[in-house]
């Protein structure tokens, strides 16, 4: 069996430490964002493309393996149902990889975390810490990040590039880092676009950013 790599030592170690001290007793009141609040209506499951309505019923995955030089290979990060809540649960694996079709491909093993380890702020700090080890390429841990950690991004990510060839908003940081405002304003785009008014010349943005 292959050996942990450094990524799977440094997950587990923020995980386990993260537990310990939540069990830990102390006389310090800790307030935490809920977990609840990290996104508005759910995810979309990246096999099935089916709603994935609550963190207990999401799951995050990724294959490990190595190159013909032994060099190890981390990729393929993706949110998924668990297997329990999906309407494909009567398949072997769900939404989730086929530990055996990975295995005979490449020799890859799948490793995984739930879906509300990357909620909240202790989520976003183990975010942070797997982006900094830079053993997943940090593309794909930005935009998990994005899709857990933003309110309302999931919610548009579908929907903000046609907001934007539409003038409903200019980004005004970039092409898929969308502020607050802008999302509230594809959000209203989105539920009344049939009867909005599309101005493609000069408009004014509702978010203003401090020089």
């Amino acid at each position: 069996m292959r050996s942990p790599t450094r990524f799977q030592a440094t997950v587990k170690n923020v995980i386990v430490r993260i537990v310990s001290r939540r069990k830990a007793k102390s006389g310090i009141s800790v307030n935490v964002m809920p977990r609840e609040k990290s996104i508005r209506s759910g995810w979309r499951c990246d096999n099935c493309g089916e709603r994935i309505s609550a963190l207990d019923a999401g799951w995050v995955e990724w294959l490990a393996a190595e190159d013909a030089k032994g060099r190890p290979i981390v990729g393929g990060l993706r949110l998924v149902h668990r297997h329990s809540t999906t309407s494909r649960s009567r398949e072997p694996n769900g939404c989730q990889y086929n530990p055996l079709h990975e295995f005979r491909k490449n020799r890859g093993i799948i490793e995984g975390l739930a879906l509300d380890r990357f909620a909240g702020p202790d989520g976003l700090m183990l975010l942070l810490s797997l982006i900094a080890e830079r053993e997943l390429p940090a593309r794909e841990l930005i935009e998990l990040a994005k899709r857990v950690q933003i309110p309302g991004y999931e919610a548009v990510y579908e929907l903000a590039h046609d907001a934007v060839r539409e003038g409903v908003i200019a980004p005004s940081i970039s092409s898929g880092f969308y502020l607050q405002c802008e999302i509230s304003d594809v959000m209203r785009w989105a539920k009344y676009r049939t009867s909005a008014r599309r101005d493609t010349g000069k408009r004014s943005s509702s978010c203003v950013i401090s020089q």
